[in-house]
């Protein structure tokens, strides 16, 4: 597995998802656990009182 990683992140919101052609998908049952995808994520690394934590964001 070359320039693939596994990504766990959770939102109170529901992400927009397109298909290639960028029609968004409506039926969550399209999208699931284990096909690959592409998405945008942004990093935020911090160091806060000796708590390090790199939070997660999915990028809509």
């Amino acid at each position: 597995m070359n320039n693939e990683y596994f990504v766990n992140s959770n939102s109170t919101s529901t992400p927009c998802i397109l298909t290639a052609s960028l029609k968004p998908i409506l039926t969550r049952s399209k999208v699931y656990s284990g096909i690959h995808n592409c998405i945008s994520i942004s990093f935020y690394a911090f160091n806060c009182s000796g708590t390090k934590k790199l939070p997660v964001d999915l990028t809509t």
